[in-house]
């Protein structure tokens, strides 16, 4: 893979499929779209079961400790925020739109392909740099777990897309 390639692969260094016609005469392909399910339950119980059990314990010892209901309630939403990707499934999407996730049965969120710089694919996660650049840039970011087995289709998806939205 090129350095200056915008998607990176920390499993293999290996170079993704060519978005373009060899001969260049040609627009590209449309990349399309990549989905998979993420289940920490069968993927890592261990962290699942960690998780699960942090979003109660938490909130019950603010509760021994005298914390207002009010004051419970901000405790545990934000446990449960900072928490839940360990143990609740998820569902994955690249495509067209950019990049999106569904965890359970919240509302799908999206981050859009213009505000995405750069792509590591890892072993365990897919982590989407944002374009922005400055103090605050790492907060735009993104990582969605891979499942032991990730789709075979998203390097060329993640390579196609963010070709086609390079600046």
């Amino acid at each position: 893979m090129r350095r200056d390639s915008p998607v990176h692969d920390a499993i293999d260094g290996a170079a993704g499929s060519a978005a373009a016609d060899p001969a260049g005469d040609r627009a590209p392909a449309t990349p399309g779209m990549v989905e998979w399910r993420y289940d920490p339950w069968a993927e890592a119980r261990a962290a699942a079961v960690a998780s699960a059990v942090a979003v109660f314990a938490l909130p019950a010892l603010g509760a021994r400790a005298g914390l207002s209901g009010a004051a419970l309630v901000v405790t545990a939403l934000c446990v449960f925020a900072a928490l839940a990707q360990g143990f609740v499934p998820m569902t994955c999407r690249v495509d067209a739109d950019g990049v999106s996730w569904r965890l359970g049965a919240l509302p799908r969120s999206l981050r859009p392909w213009v505000r995405i710089g750069a792509a590591h694919v890892g072993r365990r996660a897919v982590r989407f740099e944002a374009r922005a650049r400055g103090v605050l840039a790492r907060l735009g970011g993104v990582a969605l777990p891979l499942p032991a087995a990730p789709p075979a289709a998203l390097r060329p998806c993640i390579e196609g897309w963010l070709g086609r939205h390079a600046d």
